[in-house]
């Protein structure tokens, strides 16, 4: 069987545009880890300027104790600076303020 040469260079493209395609993910993409001993029920993130912490990014969704969980940000999104809630089953929160999403892609909920 032979490929041709236009056929190959089309697979090659779209291999590489697949390959390509996490690079786009905003910069203020971040992995949340809860580290805590309870569930996480909920999730707010919000710029540092603002005083609404808007919807639960989470939705049905839920993070196991140990367990992560990846927030990505709209391709638009330009700010840096973001307050980030959690609250959790059976009650109590953590909240993590002015966090520059544009040099730390990671987050941390503790006891």
């Amino acid at each position: 069987m032979k490929i041709s040469l236009g056929k190959a260079l089309t697979v090659a493209v779209a291999a590489t545009l697949l390959l390509a395609i996490p690079a786009l993910a905003g910069d203020q993409d971040f992995t949340l880890h809860n580290n805590t001993s309870k569930t996480l029920k909920s999730l707010y993130v919000s710029p540092h300027s603002s005083d609404d912490w808007g919807d639960d990014v989470l939705g049905d969704d839920e993070v196991e104790p140990g367990k992560s969980v990846h927030i990505t940000f709209p391709r638009s999104e330009d700010k840096c600076h973001w307050d980030v809630k959690g609250d959790f089953e059976g009650g109590g929160s953590a909240e993590v303020d002015d966090v520059d999403f544009c040099s730390v892609s990671e987050v941390n909920f503790h006891d």
